[in-house]
């Protein structure tokens, strides 16, 4: 994975969507 690619990545909504799909019970985790 290019670094630079997956900074941008993770700064998306579309990444933050793909997350909460994918693994719902981790974006849980992070908001407590």
């Amino acid at each position: 994975v290019d670094l630079k690619t997956f900074g941008n990545w993770e700064d998306s909504p579309e990444k933050m969507l793909l997350d909460m799909v994918s693994d719902p019970n981790k974006i849980q985790r992070e908001e407590r």
